[in-house]
């Protein structure tokens, strides 16, 4: 039971992980350049002065966006391969959504049951009616 929990909600995760980074791996296609930097924090590392991993990262990004590939692998040498994995594992999470979700995730069926007023409390057959007519006959007033 714990091992299928476990499964399940690696599975969540990574689904989750998959739908944030979709924005991110669409945007260079069709936002402006501008917008992207704009909405994008200045790296601290740079601000400070040194370089980290990812410096360069969204302008390689937006260079990739607009098929501007040697630009992109200028501004940081690890886009390219980066931002295929990327879109690899979005296709596998939009494949095992489409396909293996309704295999391995659980799902509980859903009861829907419909009952007159009568059937649920023939009691308290008339909302807000205290208490319920002695006639069953009897029309419910509001």
């Amino acid at each position: 039971m714990f091992v299928e929990q476990l499964r399940t909600a690696l599975i969540a995760a990574w689904l989750a992980v998959a739908a944030i980074l979709a924005p991110v791996l669409i945007a260079p296609f069709v936002l402006p350049a501008d917008t992207i930097f704009a909405a994008v924090p200045v790296c601290e590392a740079r601000a400070a002065g040194h370089e980290c991993s990812f410096c360069g990262m969204t302008t390689a990004f937006v260079m990739i966006g607009h098929g501007l590939l040697d630009d992109a692998y200028e501004a940081n040498h690890a886009s390219l391969p980066l931002f295929s994995v990327l879109v690899w594992n979005e296709l596998v999470a939009l494949w095992f959504v489409a396909t293996v979700s309704t295999r391995l995730l659980p799902r509980q069926p859903i009861r829907i049951v419909i009952r007159t007023r009568e059937e649920a409390a023939p009691e308290t057959a008339c909302a807000g009616a205290i208490p319920a007519p002695a006639n069953k006959e009897e029309s419910c007033r509001s």
